[in-house]
């Protein structure tokens, strides 16, 4: 059997919330173990809804109101960075974070891509910074002298060596913000690790594993747009979720 499985649970016209308690999800497994719950039964009676325990895409705002804080602010500081190094206007703006299986988060990137290896200290393990290749492209031409509007789309193949070193640039100014934008509430110290082209090379967690996906909206004046995403292990987070979840320490740094 899988070691995630859809549950079938019977939930009454009053219940309000679907979340099942602890008691509630060992006596439907064991149920399941005794043959006492199928999914026949289940699709017989209108008031069963499924309720899918593999499911961990769930949104993080109200439950992490610093973190929200620091993503605000991380966004101001990119519009500066970021403007400096393709000179040009970058409006960046926050959009949303949310918790995703890394496996997710590979299958749903394209190849090629601009993904980094980045590490976090204090926090544990590897995180990872992916930012769309157009904004890389669009960047490169205006720093040659073009007008910034790169259409051409690589189907495959590697980051070149000049590639590389712009997204090790870009990288370095995003920790940079990172370690601004923290400060707050942790001391950051970011350090680039390596870039790759392909997702399926980014092995910082095993498929499983949950993900904070933090995205933020990017726009080169009306030359292109896309997006950051910034990919954290739940897990590194949770030794300083009591400070993630208190306003108070995020808003000293905005008085």
């Amino acid at each position: 059997a899988r070691l995630f499985h859809t549950i079938h649970c019977a939930v009454g016209p009053t219940m309000s919330d679907p979340i099942l308690g602890q008691d509630e999800v060992n006596a439907l497994l064991d149920a399941i173990k005794m043959g006492g719950l199928n999914e026949e039964e289940a699709d017989r009676d209108p008031s069963i809804k499924a309720y899918d325990l593999t499911s961990n895409h769930r949104v993080v705002r109200g439950r992490m109101p610093a973190l929200e804080i620091i993503n605000d602010r991380q966004a101001r500081l990119h519009r500066g960075s970021l403007s400096t190094i393709a000179r040009r206007v970058v409006d960046v703006s926050y959009r949303s974070s949310s918790l995703i299986r890394f496996g997710e988060v590979q299958s749903n990137m394209p190849a090629p891509t601009c993904i980094s290896v980045v590490q976090l200290a204090p926090l544990n393990g590897f995180a990872a910074i992916a930012f769309d290749t157009g904004f890389l492209y669009s960047i490169l031409d205006i720093l040659f002298g073009g007008s910034g509007m790169n259409e051409s789309k690589r189907v495959s193949g590697d980051l070149t060596a000049v590639e590389v070193r712009l997204a090790r640039r870009l990288v370095d100014a995003i920790l940079a913000d990172m370690e601004g934008a923290w400060s707050p509430i942790l001391r950051l110290r970011g350090e680039f690790v390596r870039t790759e082209s392909n997702p399926r090379f980014v092995t910082i967690a095993a498929p499983g594993d949950v993900m904070v996906e933090i995205v933020y909206d990017l726009e080169i004046e009306s030359l292109m747009s896309g997006t950051i995403s910034v990919l954290i292990p739940y897990s590194s987070l949770q030794p300083y979720k009591n400070r993630l979840s208190s306003i108070m320490a995020s808003d000293d740094d905005d008085s």
